[in-house]
C-alpha cells in the first residue's frame, strides 16, 4: 500500500469536504493508485500559486479503475469512515494473529502426538 499527497483546486475541495465528492479522476502517469492506498488532498490555489492550508485525509482508496493506462478514477472513504475502517482492520488483524498462533500450537501438538505414537 502506498500513500499519495495530491493537490486539489478549491472548487473541487469544497465538495469533498462537504462529503459530496468521494471520488477522484486523475492522470496516472507517475502514480499507481490502488485500492487500499491512502491519499491526503491538499488544497492548492492556482492563481496564488500556493497551498491554502486546507487538507482532507488521509482517506483510503476503496476502488480504483484504470482507463487506457493513463487515467484512474478512484473512490475513497471520508475521514470519519477511515477511522472506522482502521479500527475494523486492526480487529481483523488481531483475530487473524490469534488464529495463526492457535493453528501453530495445534500443529505442534499434532506433531508431538505423532512422534509419541511412533516412539511407543
Amino acid at each position: 500500500m502506498s500513500h499519495h499527497d495530491l493537490k486539489i483546486w478549491p472548487e473541487y475541495m469544497q465538495p469533498k469536504l462537504d462529503g459530496l465528492k468521494p471520488w477522484e479522476h486523475r492522470l496516472n502517469i507517475n502514480r499507481d493508485f490502488r485500492a487500499g492506498d491512502t491519499v491526503t488532498f491538499q488544497e492548492f490555489d492556482l492563481q496564488a500559486g500556493a497551498a491554502t492550508g486546507r487538507t482532507l485525509g488521509p482517506v483510503w482508496i476503496t476502488f480504483a479503475l484504470e482507463i487506457d493506462g493513463t487515467h484512474t478514477i478512484f473512490t475513497h472513504t471520508m475521514p470519519d469512515q477511515t477511522a472506522e475502517l482502521e479500527a475494523s482492520l486492526l480487529a481483523e488483524q488481531r483475530i487473524s494473529e490469534g488464529l495463526r498462533r492457535r493453528v501453530e500450537e495445534l500443529s505442534a501438538d499434532l506433531r508431538r502426538a505423532q512422534l509419541e505414537g511412533i516412539a511407543s
